[in-house]
């Protein structure tokens, strides 16, 4: 497995892994919302890393960099997404660290998360890499969670 940068030609794959976690998502809150395409395929100031396995994509983050007023420089992660029919144990986790170590070369002191409430995985994901929970004013009906890069 690895990491790697986005391409424009990941973008059917994309588009496919972001579907198929929408739908999972949706089946247990009806208040998350389809995303505008921007959210997974990056955004002005943000990159999109994608996991692959055997040349075909698995998983990606995307991510934007924010000044935050509370946090300061703050790598924000828009959305994460893996493939849920043929998982890749540690996939989530290996595209977590490529973000970590973007945080700490561009200095930002924070990674945060908008986190569903609703979906326990999500949240324990989250809480088993180090996050903490910090405030509930994220996306409705998510949970921010935070991370030391």
């Amino acid at each position: 497995m690895q990491v790697r940068h986005a391409t424009a030609d990941d973008r059917p794959a994309l588009q496919h892994l972001y579907d198929e976690h929408l739908m999972f998502v949706r089946s247990a809150d009806r208040r998350i919302r389809r995303l505008p395409e921007i959210v997974w395929n990056g955004r002005q100031g943000g990159e999109v890393w994608v996991g692959e396995v055997q040349q075909r994509v698995v998983g990606y983050v995307s991510t934007w960099l924010r000044n935050d007023e509370q946090w300061g420089r703050t790598v924000w992660i828009d959305h994460m997404a893996v493939d849920a029919h043929h998982p890749y144990p540690g996939l989530g986790r290996r595209l977590i660290e490529a973000v970590r170590a973007a945080a700490v070369q561009f200095e930002c002191g924070v990674l945060a998360a908008d986190v569903p409430q609703r979906n326990p995985i999500e949240q324990a994901f989250w809480l088993a890499l180090g996050a903490q929970r910090v405030n509930h004013r994220g996306a409705p009906g998510c949970d921010v969670m935070r991370l030391i890069p």
